[in-house]
């Protein structure tokens, strides 16, 4: 997840999208906003990670050919499109999947002064632009659920928009000119220039999406994106009434695998044949000339460059989130506990396998927050745990005797090793050179300064700079701590002011929200190589321990 924006979502009747860095800290006043857009964040990925379930019809149960073609006679696919309308039309958006959002219902998550009953969320994942509209009712004080409406799909590699209009079964699709592109060297670049080069003019094709779709067990919005593909396969490649010869007993093998409907989209021009058919040479299969013996190149199937189906099929949108909490002094934490998130969290770590370059992680910061050297965890008969800390001088003592900033810290410090990858995944990701994290994921950490010393604060900073810099680990932090920001400007002069490290590989990004401008609720602070700022907090933040030294003055 790459960007977060809403329109008519509980704060804001217009949020502008909000683009998230490896390191996106939240700032601002009370109430100006910020837990809105975790609250968003989270709903988002709640939608994208729950499985929609739907009646799959399986292409390769079919024993031949000529029951294949048999068994896609007219009626049933319209047996298959009405049961198609009947999901498109009634697939839900849950407010109340994350307990820890607090959203609940839809009347909540509806902006309170909302000229509609609609809410829009957007999101960018890698090539695509996607956005949500969910209706409801909002005088039902108990729906949980709103109707997904429309989805629409922006591919920003190659200028393409998908507008899929689920309440009323149709899919618009628009191929936009990109009369600013600029050709590199690099051989996917160079199919786009000819690509863009091929047209000068919007080019626009509607479908139906029930005579097409095949829904996957799982992601909505992928299966939809096929759905378009499948359509204009069966477009370029239609179905024979009869197959007489072995040609075409291998094409029809061939629509089977790349099969939405054995009928062509309708109104389709000699034109807007010809230019799908250019699109399908031009990002053909590993950009090679057709061979007439390979079935696969020979009708070049058509597919949307920049869509990776395999990657959120397998990973989906991962999201932790620790939010802020209250903690308690006890010695024996109970695994029974489920309300208390210390608690929960030990008995999560302590249920892993040991592992050697955990506990290195938890001792190194350990020492770095000044808690102690090391710590020990026994089992009270499998049913709870206690933690002692080693203090540098040998002696154990009760995590509960600490004081409250360094159970906070080893909460965070727990919920953080759980998360860590493997050895393997990470010497292949520390191989690959690539600072993106190895699973589509972001921690967000509510408040982390809870309790802490301002000197405990600004090392926060250096804790979320190690995890990005050596596991690719993506943040968004919500906090009100200077000394944590303060922190990143020193990293910042300290790593990206030169042109081997340049400033634009800062992964830290800082947002300020204000309550005041609800046309701009929120700006970014922008760092300078030297690690300042070049634009102003607003007032009450930075300038306000030197406000109240001046008034003593």
């Amino acid at each position: 997840m790459e960007q977060i924006g809403f329109a008519n979502f509980r704060k804001f009747a217009n949020f502008p999208p909000l683009d998230l860095a490896p390191i996106t800290i939240l700032v601002g006043e009370n109430n100006a906003g910020k837990s809105t857009v975790v609250k968003g964040i989270l709903a988002l990925s709640d939608f994208l990670n729950s499985p929609q379930r739907y009646s799959i019809v399986d292409l390769d149960s079919f024993d031949s050919v000529d029951e294949f073609l048999e068994d896609n006679r007219d009626d049933r696919i319209v047996k298959r499109q009405k049961m198609n309308l009947g999901f498109l039309k009634n697939i839900k958006f849950n407010f109340n999947t994350s307990y820890l959002a607090h959203i609940g219902t839809f009347k909540r998550a509806l902006y309170n002064r909302a000229d509609n009953n609609a809410i829009t969320l957007k999101t960018k994942l890698d090539n695509l632009i996607i956005s949500f509209v969910i209706k409801g009712n909002p005088n039902d004080e108990e729906a949980v659920s709103g109707t997904v409406t429309d989805i629409m799909v922006f591919i920003d590699l190659i200028n393409v928009s998908l507008h899929f209009n689920l309440a009323e079964d149709k899919a618009t699709i628009t191929f936009h000119p990109n009369n600013n592109f600029k050709p590199t060297t690099i051989d996917k670049t160079q199919r786009r220039e000819k690509y863009f080069s091929s047209f000068d003019a919007p080019v626009s094709f509607e479908m139906n999406i029930s005579c097409y779709w095949f829904a996957f067990r799982g992601d909505l919005v992928f299966s939809l994106i096929q759905s378009v593909e499948n359509a204009v396969n069966a477009t370029l490649f239609p179905l024979p009434k009869e197959v007489d010869n072995v040609e075409e007993r291998e094409y029809v093998s061939f629509r089977r695998r790349h099969l939405g409907g054995s009928k062509p989209i309708e109104g389709i021009s000699l034109e807007k044949m010809d230019f799908l058919k250019s699109f399908s040479s031009i990002f053909r299969p590993n950009n090679s000339e057709s061979n007439e013996d390979d079935i696969e190149m020979k009708y070049e199937p058509f597919h949307f460059p920049g869509v990776n189906l395999r990657r959120f099929f397998n990973s989906g949108v991962n999201i932790e989130y620790l939010y802020a909490h209250a903690v308690t002094q006890t010695v024996i934490y109970s695994a029974k506990d489920t309300n208390d998130y210390l608690s929960r969290t030990i008995h999560e770590f302590a249920s892993q396998k040991e592992q050697p370059y955990k506990r290195d992680f938890i001792t190194k910061w350990m020492k770095e927050f000044s808690i102690g050297k090391d710590y020990v965890m026994r089992s009270v008969g499998g049913e709870a745990h206690t933690v002692q800390i080693v203090n540098s001088d040998g002696e154990k003592v009760n995590l509960a005797d600490k004081g409250m900033g360094s159970i906070q810290l080893m909460v965070l410090l727990f919920r953080l090793a759980i998360s860590l990858p493997s050895k393997q995944a990470l010497r292949s990701h520390q191989g690959s050179g690539n600072k993106k994290m190895m699973s589509n994921g972001i921690i967000i950490i509510e408040e982390p300064e809870q309790n802490l010393h301002p000197m405990l604060q600004s090392k926060l900073a250096d804790l979320l700079y190690n995890l990005y810099d050596i596991y690719g680990y993506r943040f968004i932090i919500e906090t009100h701590s200077e000394y944590l920001i303060r922190k990143t400007q020193v990293i910042v002069k300290e790593n990206f002011n030169d042109e081997k490290h340049p400033l634009k590989e800062n992964p830290f990004k800082v947002y300020y929200f204000n309550s005041s401008d609800s046309d701009k609720p929120y700006y970014e602070i922008i760092y300078q190589k030297d690690g300042s700022f070049s634009n102003d907090f607003g007032k009450g933040f930075f300038d306000e321990a030197s406000n109240l030294a001046f008034e003593i003055l």
